[in-house]
């Protein structure tokens, strides 16, 4: 069964690492009981960057508890999965049975009494890496696609660790999370993957914006 294994809130706090200084909400925890999920996100979390975290198209990170074990063994922790948590990737939702490479953009997906939708890949970034003290933490997520994913609320309810996650309907695009990450990773994209993440009706706008510039520079570049 598919299912949520953690509901994880937090709140911004300045950091000093490696020389810099920052607001995150990275170090999220798991709560008890349920909680409601909305547009603006899970009820009791903040996030600390607006920019890049948050809003109706970020409104849930998931990260999948199956990259737990992973993380822990790049880690040199033995792949002792709770060494890493809880909330490992600072997500709002530790899922059981939803990894990158199956999840689609546009999947709708019913989560206790809400309604949400696949949006995007989760980016990794410098906050991921510091809180586990490892600089390759990006890198390595880029190479095997382990990143999670954004999700918008369709419609908003309750939530708790333990409800079931039933997929209610797949995405038009088939894309997969992990191939959308893919286009940004260190081999590039191909013209094929990015017109179907340009054309990709449930994707983002930052996404489908990102794509036609590729695609234009790539034709431009041909001239």
């Amino acid at each position: 069964m598919i299912r949520l294994l953690s509901l994880n809130v937090g709140r911004p706090h300045v950091v000093l690492k490696r020389g810099r200084r920052y607001s995150t909400s990275i170090g999220r925890r798991p709560v008890e009981g349920r909680l409601l999920v909305t547009a603006e996100g899970v009820e009791g979390d903040r996030v600390s960057d607006n920019e890049n975290h948050g809003g109706p198209d970020k409104a849930v990170c998931v990260y999948p508890h199956e990259h737990y074990t992973w993380l822990a063994e790049r880690l040199g922790r033995g792949g002792d999965a709770d060494s890493v948590g809880p909330a490992a990737a600072g997500e709002n939702f530790t899922t059981l049975g939803l990894i990158e490479a199956e999840v689609q953009i546009g999947d709708v997906l019913a989560i206790g009494e809400a309604l949400l939708q696949v949006a995007q890949p989760r980016m990794p970034c410098y906050k991921f890496a510091n809180r586990h003290d490892e600089p390759r933490l990006v890198d390595w997520i880029y190479a095997t696609g382990h990143c999670g994913y954004y999700l918008r609320v369709l419609a908003a309810g309750m939530v708790g660790a333990g409800d079931e996650v039933r997929i209610e309907r797949r995405g038009e695009s088939g894309l997969t999370v992990a191939e959308v990450l893919r286009a940004r990773g260190p081999d590039g994209a191909s013209v094929d993957l990015l017109r179907r993440i340009a054309d990709a009706p449930d994707i983002t706008e930052w996404w489908r914006v990102w794509a036609r510039e590729r695609l234009v520079a790539g034709a431009a570049g041909q001239g």
